[in-house]
């Protein structure tokens, strides 16, 4: 699959419908992270293959954190984060997210069918890549239940995924007394009904077990492997320093688990609060010495024990997504290919739907609002011009579905111009009557409303073309929808602007999709949107992404064949850096290409501008209303009715990637 019909998918699926239910998928920057809101997934580059074991690790990050969002009370984890971490407890926190981590993932298999090899995919390139980096170390943090412990709980747990690989072999890095008690620890996760009771068995695991094999290895019984005692002595620390593998990474990556609570950016990311160093006094509640700690199953976490004095590993799946993408060539910056900085602030918008967050983002709202004077208006000028028109795509229609009679049958109707054939004792000299193919075709109209177009009534003949097209097309059995394209720059926040601006990223401008009918509404319902068609803020015009979106809707049309009529004046023009004008040339040509082996049929409509002839092989220049009957519909009367297109456009510049 090409990387821009996966970004698609990914994004449109969740972004517009069920948003208030499930996470939004969005592409930003380099990272992945999470907001418990919203899945940020690193942007690629387009025009690449992204195999199918790369779209299994991607979605398996995304049904992971889709789970946190579904099934994990964020307000109770998010709370006793805070206090274990105020308290100085990093093991107890990182235990925990590993328990609810295994927890929520058995519900989200028990969900959705196929997100079981998606979580194996993503879990395996973790376990791959630690191995790999930790086979043959000596690393004490490998020795230390505190340290490797809960990780050991997510590659246990996950054992029996279909598909997964590595989790013998990370096993095989640790202790087997800690192997041992790993699988006890995992087995009474399914015992849990909620986020409040894989809290308890964190606490109870953390105070009974991993808190007394670190006492052990201070107090000089061995390394810690051995089998720890469930209520031993509260009073010991736990020594040892930590390694290197054990110092915090807050500061250099992005945090990405749901319970950090905190979105990172290309920025950087938002530190954790510090664990607590300082040797306190005991709080009010401690338990005293010689007391089974093993029974404190409160969420409290106990309180007032000393401070953990490791950090435990940390290779959660973002680590596994990250390296994924970048040994597939997905993330870099070479300038080369094709790569958006962020989907987050894009918009598909229709009457039926809310605006962005910017005050300034009022697209549905004026689509809702409607213009029904103008388009009346409109169509009352253009009464004549509807009436060619009409009449051309009449003819061929009825070019296309007359019937007509075929000779040389054995059965039928005697064929009076084969009588001699008849008496000479041959036998096909019959004729039947044969129905033409039904037209099956979708019509997609695609809008320029770029600021250029806003000027010299440029939008304004653009309006009154997309309103004759729909009457026409309504009088025919031909399904069809009107889509506007522009940005509206005013919904990046400067200061991403800016970061974007430093970095090769071909496109930080927020596109903006404008639904003026869809296929699924009638034109009578949808006229006083497209009346609105030249009222709407107007920025720049991103040309390829626009194309590729319309093809990706048309491609899920039960149509067998598929139109996509694109009316632009001149070059696209948008924010962005990587390459300049030649890349974002070539995207549009590249989008093109891509969207012609998908199956769509493309007409560039020049309103005013010879430029689409530099892109596409069918085309026709619109100076006024009246060319649009003479070049624009005979362009699609000859797809309508599959005639071959007999002018070649010597100024087509081929696509140069994916032709």
């Amino acid at each position: 699959m090409k990387s821009q019909t996966f970004e698609h998918e990914m994004t449109q699926t969740s972004s517009v419908f069920g948003r208030k239910k499930e996470l939004k998928v969005i592409f930003k920057g380099d990272g992945a992270a999470t907001d418990g809101k919203n899945v940020y997934l690193p942007s690629i580059s387009h025009e690449k293959e992204v195999d199918v074991e790369t779209q299994m690790v991607m979605r398996g990050y995304v049904d992971h954190e889709g789970g946190h969002n579904r099934h994990s009370d964020m307000p109770l984890t998010m709370e006793t984060y805070k206090r274990w971490l105020d308290e100085g407890k990093p093991v107890l926190k990182g235990l925990h997210n590993a328990i609810e981590d295994m927890w929520l993932e058995k519900r989200v298999m028990r969900e959705y069918a196929g997100s079981e090899k998606n979580l194996s995919a993503v879990a395996t390139s973790c376990n791959e890549m630690f191995f790999e980096e930790n086979n043959g170390s000596d690393d004490p943090a490998l020795q230390s239940w505190a340290s490797v412990g809960p990780l050991a709980v997510t590659w246990e747990g996950r054992r029996a995924y279909d598909g997964i690989k590595g989790v013998d072999e990370c096993m095989s890095l640790i202790p087997e007394e800690l192997q041992a008690k790993v699988k006890e620890w995992v087995s009474r996760i399914h015992d849990c009904a909620n986020t409040a009771e894989t809290i308890k068995l964190a606490v109870e695991i953390y105070y009974g077990d991993i808190k007394d094999a670190e006492r052990k290895r201070k107090d000089g019984g061995g390394d810690g492997t051995g089998e720890p005692k469930s209520g031993a002595d509260e009073d010991g620390g736990s020594g040892g320093e930590p390694s290197d593998g054990d110092k915090d990474d807050s500061d250099s990556s992005r945090r990405s688990d749901a319970e950090d609570g905190t979105k990172s950016t290309d920025e950087g990311g938002v530190d954790e609060d510090d664990a607590d160093e300082d040797d306190s006094e005991a709080s009010a509640g401690e338990e005293e010495e010689g007391e089974d700690t093993g029974a404190r199953t409160d969420a409290e976490g106990g309180g007032g024990t000393e401070p953990d004095e490791v950090t435990p590993l940390d290779f959660d799946l973002r680590r596994g997504l990250d390296g994924t993408l970048k040994a597939a060539g997905l993330t870099g910056h070479d300038g080369k290919h094709y790569r958006l900085y962020t989907t987050e602030y894009d918009r598909v918008c229709h009457r039926t739907l809310e605006d962005g967050p910017h005050p300034d983002d009022v697209f549905c709202r004026v689509l809702s609002n409607g213009n029904q004077r103008m388009y009346t208006s409109e169509k009352n000028k253009l009464g004549d011009t509807i009436n060619v028109m009409g009449r051309k795509l009449a003819r061929a229609f009825m070019a296309k579905q007359d019937r007509f009679w075929e000779g040389g049958r054995e059965h039928g109707r005697l064929d009076s111009r084969r009588l001699v054939a008849a008496v000479s004792g041959q036998v096909n000299v019959f004729k039947r009557r044969e129905e033409a193919q039904d037209i099956d075709t979708a019509v997609q109209i695609l809008v320029d409303m770029s600021g250029s177009m806003d000027r010299y009534g440029k939008i304004q003949l653009a309006r009154q073309a997309a309103i004759a097209l729909c009457e026409c097309l309504v009088r025919t059995t031909v399904a069809f929808e009107l889509i506007g394209f522009t940005t509206f720059e005013k919904a990046i926040p400067r200061d991403e602007q800016l970061s974007a601006m430093r970095k090769k990223y071909s496109r930080y401008s927020p596109i903006r999709h404008i639904i003026f009918k869809s296929f699924e509404e009638t034109l009578r319902d949808a006229r006083a949107a497209i009346g609105t068609l030249a009222g709407h803020h107007m920025h720049h015009n991103v040309d390829g992404e626009a194309i590729l979106f319309a093809h990706e809707r048309l491609r899920k049309r039960p149509e067998k064949r598929r139109i996509l009529m694109v009316m632009s004046d001149g070059l696209p023009e948008f924010n962005g850096f990587a390459g300049g004008r030649d890349h974002r040339r070539s995207h549009l040509r590249d989008a093109i290409a891509h969207a012609q082996k998908g199956g769509t049929e493309l007409v560039g409509i020049g309103i005013t501008s010879d430029a689409v002839k530099q892109f596409y092989e069918r085309y026709a220049v619109v100076m006024n209303i009246n060319d649009l009957s003479k070049g624009a519909l005979d362009q699609l009367a000859r797809l309508l009715i599959d005639d071959k297109f007999d002018v070649t456009s010597g100024d087509l510049i081929k696509a140069s990637k994916l032709g």
